[in-house]
């Protein structure tokens, strides 16, 4: 009975460690500008953060992005400002 249990472990990590080697997943961490205007009418700018995780990138430009969440759904976002973003490979 504890016998499987000792080894089922360290192979579920095996497998985890050997599927890492063949896939990759990103952090995209981007940062738009929201432009308001209050009541005298001066511009207010504030920076909005947001971060997705991603399998894979086919498009990156600092207006439009495209690729696959790590639930192979299809992921875009496209705006007609330039955004500041940062990508990090996690493995």
């Amino acid at each position: 009975m504890f016998k499987n249990i000792l080894v089922r472990k360290p192979l579920t990590q095996l497998v985890t460690w050997f599927k890492n080697l063949f896939t990759a997943e990103y952090e995209l961490t981007i940062w738009m500008n929201i432009e308001t205007t209050n009541g005298d009418g001066a511009v207010i700018v504030t920076r909005d953060k947001q971060i997705f995780k991603l399998s894979k990138i086919t498009k990156k430009s600092a207006k439009h992005f495209v690729g696959k969440d790590l639930g192979n759904n299809f992921f875009e976002i496209k705006t007609n400002t330039v955004m500041d973003y940062k990508i990090v490979r996690i493995h």
